[in-house]
């Protein structure tokens, strides 16, 4: 029984001597009075970082009430049992901007667009209705990018009695 017990700790001891150790070191080999040894420490840094893409347009309009004032006379044609008139008009106010800003950080291209309602005998135009506004990135909200459109009526209303008659409707659209 001694020799059993002898040989399984002589086997212990040989298969304890065997046992690599196995550490993430440089090739370093202490020899002489070296007592220490030193290795660089390094790390790379990876942006995987997603930046999308963010609208943000602000539109800013100005009253788009237009009022067109005629003054004179309607004169009574006994002839003809009508009115004639004898009157000239304006418009008291003809012209608003459409003012546009980009917060987004991604430059825009803007379209602004006018469509007539009918036939009201006023019309209406656009001017600066296409331009593309830069990135609003690296400027301050203050200095966001911005560009101003403007709308102008011309023409007669048709309907001599109308009040808040819709004439058309303008629209801003961004790509």
């Amino acid at each position: 029984m001694k020799k059993i017990l002898a040989l399984v700790l002589a086997l212990a001891l040989v298969a304890a001597m065997s046992v690599t150790a196995f550490a993430a070191q440089p090739d370093a080999t202490l020899t002489g009075t070296k007592t220490s040894e030193s290795v660089d420490v390094t790390v790379t840094y990876e942006d995987n970082t997603a930046t999308p893409t963010v609208y943000s347009v602000d539109v800013e309009w100005q009253e788009m009430n237009f009022q067109y004032v005629s003054a004179g006379s309607n004169i009574w044609n006994p002839e003809t049992h009508e009115y004639e008139q004898q009157t000239t008009g304006a418009w008291e106010s003809k012209s608003a901007d459409i003012k546009v800003t980009n917060h987004s950080n991604a430059a825009v291209d803007v379209t602004v667009t006018y469509t007539a309602n009918g036939t009201t005998g006023v019309t209406g135009t656009i001017a600066n209705g296409t331009f593309t506004l830069e990135t609003a990135e690296g400027k301050t909200v203050a200095e966001a990018p911005s560009k101003t459109a403007t709308f102008t009526v011309s023409g007669v209303p048709t309907d001599k009695n109308a009040e808040n008659l819709k004439v058309g409707s303008i629209t801003v659209s961004f790509e």
